[in-house]
């Protein structure tokens, strides 16, 4: 049985992007011209479809999916 592939939105993609480059909440909402609480919300879901429950685990889960690359 294949796992289910995980299909970001390019809105979460780009949040786990800005993870990987070490923004801060604050930072990503800022540079994303969008709320706080809105960031939040993504950064919720993105957690969600990558089984991860905090910022290392959704990177760990980016590079071993190949969502993000290592630097």
């Amino acid at each position: 049985m294949n796992p289910k592939p995980v299909v970001l939105s390019p809105r979460q993609a780009e949040i786990l992007r800005l993870l990987s480059l070490c923004f801060t909440r604050k930072e990503i909402a800022a540079a994303l011209g969008i709320s706080v609480n809105t960031e939040r919300a993504h950064r919720k879901e993105l957690y969600v479809k990558l089984g991860a429950h905090c910022r290392s685990e959704a990177l760990a889960a980016g590079h071993r999916l190949a969502l993000i690359k290592c630097r």
